[in-house]
């Protein structure tokens, strides 16, 4: 990334990209200047180039690890001129860099445990009572006794099917002994019949992991 390149978090604070760590144990950090002497030290995943060649930050530069601001420089009096220079590096004094710590929060997801699902089938006999409708042929038998010249033709006689039956006899004459009348005739009746059903339920069983926790429970570090 270009050096002196500015660089905008989420609420619209702004400093300048000075140097892009490469190595160390802040290897893959940038470090971002800003005009009150303040140095944020922000990782290098979370800044991203913008259309006009700028940086913009995911999140806000007070999350990272951030110098205190340098204190502005006075012009000192005449008397403080011979006091101070006693601290000034030149006679033996030292600079000190005042940092301060942020946390930085994350979340990760991580297995507390496991569930077992069981199916069984289990099976219930009960009495089922319903009402059906059935047909069934009732057999009449007609008497006729008339003789006929040729054999009749079984005929439909309403919902009624009459079948002639025949019978030659000794003196070569063909006689209607009866005829069977077949009818069919509806009955309703109510049944109770035993069945026999099955039904499925499931049973739920929790184990929990070695290195995880119960919802809602903490482990102390």
């Amino acid at each position: 990334m270009a050096t002196r390149a500015k660089v905008t978090d989420e609420v619209g604070e702004v400093g300048r990209l000075v140097t892009d760590v490469l190595s160390g144990e802040r290897a893959g950090t940038l470090s971002v200047a800003f005009g009150d002497g303040r140095r944020a030290v922000v990782p290098h995943e979370r800044v991203t180039v913008t259309d006009d060649g700028t940086y913009r930050l995911d999140g806000r530069f007070d999350e990272f690890e951030m110098s205190e601001p340098r204190p502005r420089a006075r012009t000192p009096s005449r008397n403080e001129t011979s006091r101070d220079e006693t601290s000034s590096p030149d006679n033996g004094g030292a600079d000190m860099t005042v940092a301060r710590e942020h946390i930085n929060v994350s979340r990760q997801r991580r297995p507390i445990g496991r569930v077992l699902v069981h199916k069984q089938v289990d099976t219930e006999e009960f009495t089922l009572d319903d009402h059906i409708d059935f047909e069934e042929a009732k057999i009449e038998r007609v008497p006729i006794g008339r003789v006929v010249d040729e054999p009749p033709r079984v005929r439909q006689d309403g919902d009624t099917v009459v079948i002639p039956v025949l019978e030659e006899r000794l003196v070569k004459q063909l006689v209607l002994v009866e005829e069977v009348h077949v009818r069919r005739v509806r009955h309703s009746q109510d049944i109770s019949e035993p069945v026999t059903l099955r039904r499925e339920h499931i049973d739920i069983e929790r184990q929990r992991t070695d290195s995880g926790n119960e919802p809602g429970e903490s482990r102390p570090s």
